[in-house]
């Protein structure tokens, strides 16, 4: 703001508008094959965008903290977007994921400043809580058997969910380092997380998965040297490449990293 001798008072007011984009890759190659295209147009915050492993659906969070938010799955194909009903009401939203057969959609919801996780059929239908107080970022296993999210308990740790009967499990944490976005490796065989080792300053990493149990640090494997922010890493669907989100150049985009069959990083990322 600004005030004139004369008692005059001017300022601005700014609308933030955020939308969901898609891009057609060659996922396993790292490669783009289409150009950019808005998925979304409403003037409101569209944020947490999930797509199917079947590339037909795109689940996201319309109206992010606003009392009308609400959870969306949007035909691909024909554009059509149709909104989850039977979802809490709550303002606070967040972190679709897919079930690998598309047949279901996890989220997270604030209730009570708990982080709540609930599943909703991608059909629609009745969301059912499935743990209480549980954490943020879910994902599946590739079974469907396992989630996996990111809980603070004075750090931040990666939980796993056993969705048969809703036991928990710490798996990976640090009394120094917090970690957020935990994800499954097809093949249920690794895991992938980013460690916030201060407060703008991540590694993307990697960590063989073995079940219910503790993975030891000496397991980490480091994907990104954690010069800048680096988040929510992704895999590629033949577990060879791992999508991450970077401001490394003074911008936030997207980014990739080859990993060998030892799940080492293979050259630069790009």
């Amino acid at each position: 703001p600004s005030v004139s001798a004369g008692g005059q008072v001017v300022f601005s007011s700014k609308t933030v508008n955020r939308n969901v984009w898609s891009v057609a890759v060659d996922a396993d190659g790292g490669k783009i094959r289409g150009e950019l295209r808005r998925l979304t147009q409403e003037a409101m915050s569209n944020r947490d965008p999930a797509v199917s492993s079947d590339g037909r659906k795109v689940a996201f969070v319309a109206g992010w903290d606003t009392p009308r938010a609400q959870l969306r799955i949007r035909d691909v194909a024909t554009g059509k977007e149709s909104p989850l009903s039977g979802i809490p009401s709550t303002r606070d939203l967040g972190y679709p994921s897919f079930s690998a057969d598309s047949s279901k959609v996890v989220f997270r919801a604030i209730e009570n400043a708990r982080p709540s996780l609930y599943v909703v059929l991608a059909a629609g239908g009745m969301a059912e809580r499935i743990c209480e107080n549980c954490g943020n970022a879910p994902a599946w296993s590739p079974d469907g058997t396992k989630i996996v999210y990111d809980r603070i308990d004075r750090r931040r740790y990666v939980g796993l969910l056993e969705t048969a009967t809703g036991r928990t499990t710490q798996i990976v944490k640090h009394p120094e380092y917090d970690f957020i976005q935990p994800q499954f490796c097809p093949g249920d065989s690794w895991i992938s997380f980013a460690c916030m080792y201060q407060p703008d300053r991540t590694r993307v990493m990697v960590a063989p998965f073995r079940g219910a149990a503790i993975i030891p640090e000496s397991d980490w494997i480091a994907v990104t040297d954690g010069s800048g922010f680096d988040s929510r890493p992704r895999w590629s669907p033949n577990g060879n490449l791992l999508y991450f989100i970077s401001d490394r150049d003074g911008f936030r985009c997207i980014w990739a990293q080859r990993l060998n069959a030892a799940k080492r990083p293979e050259g630069p990322a790009f």
